[in-house]
């Protein structure tokens, strides 16, 4: 038996399962402030404490995340990386790490975070679809790639979004289409289209697509009036009704 305060200390253990078992129900009811006091009182008596193979630090990184403290999620979860928890929680906590680093900027280590979480769960969506989101642009082939690789586990309107952005930068065109049926009803999705349609000549079809997308952000007009892409579109008789 170790000499952790859980097996040495007369009454630890009980302490310690109460306060894993408040921070889960709070966690649960939504009360954060009440989880974060939990876990972070069982972490004080012993940080090495798990329920279900999960530990304290993992808990209350969670906790912390949902609270928007990301730079003490970020430290929690490699501190439950830390202490070696079985492979598929390894790649949560890098999945959860990643996306509380992105949201605060740190793009390339959040990708190193998402590589880390599909190289210990290759078949898990989430890492693929925002490593993707965060590649799509600096990288459209590796990003189709994720997202090829998504829709073959599972299927989202915005990983098709997405992938058909992927095929447009790649140039193909005809490809994205597909998936433009299945994206969003939103500006970026209508504005895709009219770049695929002006793409393969379908001069009807942009000119349609442009009005859809103006009717929902009048923003996109200027991209309409500006680009070389859309010259023929400007030459169409419903083009100015279209876009203003």
């Amino acid at each position: 038996m170790s000499e952790r305060p859980m097996h040495t200390v007369p009454g630890m253990f009980d302490r310690l399962v109460a306060l894993y078992a408040e921070g889960e129900r709070a966690l649960a009811e939504n009360r954060l402030g009440d989880a974060d006091a939990a876990f972070t009182e069982a972490i004080g008596l012993d940080d090495h404490f798990r329920q279900r193979w999960i530990t304290s630090y993992a808990q209350r990184a969670f906790c912390r995340h949902r609270m928007g403290r990301l730079e003490e999620a970020i430290a929690d979860y490699g501190a439950a990386l830390a202490m070696n928890e079985p492979p598929p929680h390894q790649a949560q906590y890098h999945f959860q790490q990643g996306m509380a680093l992105a949201a605060l900027g740190r793009t390339d280590e959040a990708l190193t975070a998402y590589a880390a979480s599909i190289a210990l769960a290759p078949d898990q969506p989430g890492p693929r679809h925002l490593r993707g989101k965060l590649t799509c642009e600096t990288d459209p082939a590796a990003a189709l790639a994720d997202f090829d690789h998504f829709l073959r586990v599972a299927d989202h309107p915005e990983v098709r979004q997405l992938r058909a952005f992927c095929n447009l930068q790649l140039g193909h065109a005809a490809v994205a289409l597909p998936d433009l049926e299945r994206a969003p009803d939103m500006a970026w999705t209508h504005y895709l289209r009219a770049w695929a349609c002006a793409a393969t000549g379908d001069v009807d079809a942009c000119v349609a697509a442009m009005a859809e997308t103006v009717a929902r952000d009048a923003s996109f007009a200027r991209y309409f009036h500006e680009l070389d892409d859309y010259a023929a579109a400007r030459r169409h008789p419903g083009f100015a009704a279209a876009v203003g």
